[in-house]
């Protein structure tokens, strides 16, 4: 589900699993579709939304820490 609010939008996904494992998943396999992009099939406008979304896929600093105890 996606919700707007006035400065951004907030994508809600439910898992039916573990919410950590598919975000890292997720992740990869974005990682691994933008790889594939070269100068013959990247868009004419380039890539200018995905670097966002990687962004705010990613936590703050002290909550990947705490992640991982």
């Amino acid at each position: 589900m996606v919700r707007f609010e006035k400065d951004r939008f907030i994508i809600e996904i439910c898992t039916g699993t573990d919410p950590i494992e598919d975000w890292m998943e997720l992740h990869q396999e974005i990682c691994y579709l933008i790889s594939l992009v070269n100068q013959e099939n990247a868009p004419t406008d380039g890539l200018i939304y995905t670097p966002k979304l990687l962004e705010g896929l990613m936590p703050e600093w002290e909550v990947a820490r705490r992640m991982t105890h």
